[in-house]
């Protein structure tokens, strides 16, 4: 299974800075891609990603799903 980012996100809907599922990552697999003029928005490298599920409950928009692996 991997994570996958969905709409909701605060850093996308609302510009708000918000790293809580990069930092809940131990395999650092939630990176953070700047853009100018905006909150910094995050990107789940694939091949990192082990599906363990510790960036769900920090998501405070609830926006992480895990998804098998492929199905995106």
């Amino acid at each position: 299974q991997l994570a996958s980012i969905g709409p909701a996100c605060i850093a996308y809907v609302d510009n708000v800075v918000c790293r809580s599922c990069g930092d809940a990552c131990d395999e650092q697999a939630i990176r953070f891609s700047p853009r100018l003029g905006g909150a910094a928005l995050p990107v789940v490298l694939e091949d990192r990603c082990t599906g363990c599920g510790a960036c769900l409950p920090v998501c405070p928009a609830g926006a992480i799903t895990l998804a098998p692996a492929g199905s995106s």
